[in-house]
């Protein structure tokens, strides 16, 4: 199903549970970022990041980032996060700022192309934030 939401006008960020839950499920959906219009799903469902690499024509030896909306996101899928690591997060998140960090056993290797580590940004843009908010999982997400 493709659908349109324009909510630019009216920021009504009910309208966002629904494509919270697409994501949730597996489903894909475009969405604003303060730096590009992302395109992005469920990290943990690999057949729907799979998908991602398809529409976009994207190598599998090619990483992808997660978006997340806040630390404990972070936690939920880096491990051995340093001092050093925490305070650069601190000081640029939320922002066009991506971390790489080492991956838990968690993160799908399709997202990390088989990589130890994973890319991960919270964005500044209260949409995107409240999506990933609503969808309760980090999106794998490519530009």
């Amino acid at each position: 199903m493709k659908e349109y939401l324009d909510i630019k006008e009216n920021l009504n960020f009910n309208v966002l549970k629904k494509p919270a839950e697409i994501i949730k499920d597996g489903g894909i959906v475009i969405f604003p970022t303060e730096t590009v219009y992302g395109i992005g799903t469920n990290v943990f469902d690999e057949n729907a990041v799979r998908r991602i690499y398809n529409i976009k024509e994207r190598p599998l030896n090619k990483p992808i980032s997660l978006l997340v909306s806040n630390m404990k996101m972070v936690n939920q899928v880096a491990k051995e996060i340093t001092q050093l690591e925490y305070k650069l997060m601190e000081k640029f998140f939320p922002g066009p700022f991506t971390i790489i960090l080492k991956k838990k056993d968690i993160v799908p290797n399709i997202a990390t192309s088989n990589q130890e580590t994973v890319g991960i940004r919270i964005p500044a843009n209260e949409i995107t934030l409240k999506l990933i908010d609503y969808a309760g999982v980090p999106i794998a997400t490519s530009s």
